[in-house]
């Protein structure tokens, strides 16, 4: 039994780095071949194990993840069609109109009316916002140590911290304190409820094991935004910087994930209308930032 257990925690462990890669190449050219080697199974096996893991066939998985960044892309950088088509490693526009429609059952013109018009009567976050800011920031190179859960974001992050607590209590008992970065991969409206992605990472050079990973978060530019209330407002939060600040700010995204910085050291036992979090939105500096360093976050260490 304990050798089955190994089996299947190094499999975990070789289909999570995959993964990574897949979220850290979006839109090259694959090679499925590669994609088994990298997790040392062999072709043959490989479709099924990570069908099995995953939840879904390996291409279906990396088409679905290149649609939905397309079509985030469309709605909130301002890209073309064109624009996407090539970023999705679609041979043509057409190409990827055909695959689009197929995914979200119209094309990319009609899906942006469809979103936009769905929002224009939507005011109810326009102005209940607990958040500050932004301020212009550009934060150093993470090296991070997480773990991924899947489903509704009024659950998975909860799930996640759960697991990496458990984790870095039974392998560093002696380190107290830790910082806390938060990642929401998918935009809800463009993702199942079910397959949205949040990883929970903290700064660390542990060594992963099983469903644990390592990756590291590039230094990039930032319009962070200081939250203060209970998590389960984070994505409200997220919604209106997206819906209402973003569009009359003349500030472009740039193309990688929104973190969370979470800047308190624990949010058990604490006040949920104290908790403070720093949404932090990558961007295209518009002005000299102020540069920060690993000392900045240091306030935002959890003891464990």
């Amino acid at each position: 039994m304990a050798q089955v257990q190994r089996r299947w925690t190094r499999r975990q462990q070789r289909i999570e780095s995959v993964l990574q890669y897949i979220e850290a190449h979006n839109g090259e050219a694959v090679d499925v071949s590669a994609l088994a080697s990298m997790a040392s199974i062999s072709p043959f096996h490989f479709h099924r194990v990570f069908s099995s893991q995953v939840g879904e066939p390996v291409l279906a998985y990396i088409r679905r993840l290149r649609l939905e960044k397309a079509a985030f892309r469309i709605l909130f950088m301002n890209s073309s069609v064109t624009e996407v088509a090539a970023q999705a490693a679609y041979s043509s526009p057409a190409a990827f109109t055909r695959a689009f429609r197929l995914h979200f059952g119209t094309t990319p013109r009609k899906f942006v009316r469809q979103v936009l018009g769905g929002r224009q009567n939507d005011g109810q976050i326009a102005n209940v916002m607990p958040l500050s800011g932004p301020e212009f920031r550009r934060l150093p190179a993470l090296d991070l140590l997480g773990v991924k859960r899947l489903g509704p974001y009024r659950r998975s992050p909860w799930e996640a911290w759960h697991a990496l607590r458990g984790f870095l209590q039974g392998s560093a008992p002696g380190v107290g304190q830790w910082t806390r970065v938060g990642i929401p991969l998918d935009w809800p409206e463009l993702t199942p409820e079910p397959r949205l992605r949040y990883e929970a990472c903290v700064v660390s050079d542990l060594a992963p094991d099983g469903e644990f990973f390592r990756k590291q978060l590039p230094a990039g530019s930032y319009a962070v935004f200081r939250h203060q209330g209970p998590y389960q407002g984070l994505p409200s939060a997220h919604e209106w910087i997206f819906w209402h600040w973003l569009p009359d700010a003349g500030i472009r995204l740039r193309d990688a994930p929104a973190i969370h910085l979470y800047l308190d050291p624990d949010d058990r036992g604490t006040d949920p209308a104290s908790l403070r979090t720093e949404i932090c939105i990558p961007v295209e500096m518009p002005q000299p930032a102020r540069a920060a360093s690993r000392s900045d976050l240091s306030f935002a260490q959890a003891e464990w």
